[in-house]
């Protein structure tokens, strides 16, 4: 959920700001609604993706216009390597018990690679889960996938300024968007789903009048 710049990425210039509507609405073409995008999120051992490693991810693929958020998806427990420490288990409720025979990120790292393929990713905070994603794949000597992204967090604040808060536990019932459990990998990827495509028909919407 965390690095540059502008909503969607790779991106140009600034680093991660706020987009206004009009800016924010220029990242989706006309067809966005009928393109494909995979929804993902990780759960860490900590914030930072050069010490700290994957714990689960969670990824979801789907069609904004096919208003389906169970398609093919993965949900794995990810082995760390390291201690998880309890100031973290206190927010995912993942401790190491639980992971203790999970496969490595390595051993998961193809089949996340191929269910992303050809895909446009889609994050809530995306360069945090991209910067973990990015680290896990060069520590298991692969190259990580370059798929372009959007940043549901970025969009939510364009599509619907003045919320008091845009984390996902809080930005999701301002929304009307109902989710089982938070901060966990699938869940969160189909809530950062339900966001984007909100916030997506938020924007593009307003854009469209504002043509007429």
């Amino acid at each position: 959920m965390r690095e540059g710049a502008r909503g969607a990425y790779p991106a140009s210039g600034r680093k991660q700001g706020r987009l206004s509507q009009e800016e924010a609405a220029s990242l989706f073409p006309a067809d966005w609604e009928r393109r494909s995008y995979l929804a993902f999120d990780v759960e860490t051992t900590g914030l930072d993706s050069k010490t700290c490693r994957v714990v689960e991810i969670g990824a979801v693929l789907f069609v904004p216009e096919s208003e389906v958020f169970d398609g093919p998806s993965m949900e794995r427990l990810i082995n760390p390597g390291m201690p998880i420490p309890p100031a973290v288990i206190a927010i995912h409720g993942i401790g190491d018990a639980d992971v203790r025979s999970a496969p490595s990120f390595s051993a998961v790292a193809r089949d996340f690679a191929a269910l992303a393929e050809g895909a446009i990713f889609v994050a809530h905070n995306a360069p945090f889960d991209l910067g973990f994603i990015r680290g896990e794949f060069a520590r298991a000597g692969l190259l990580p996938p370059t798929n372009p992204a959007m940043d549901s967090l970025v969009l939510a604040r364009a599509a619907f300024p003045g919320l008091s808060s845009y984390s996902l536990p809080r930005l999701l019932p301002s929304l009307g968007i109902r989710s089982e459990r938070s901060h966990r990998a699938l869940d969160d990827a189909i809530a950062a789903a339900r966001v984007f495509v909100e916030a997506g028909r938020r924007l593009t919407g307003l854009a469209n009048r504002q043509k007429v």
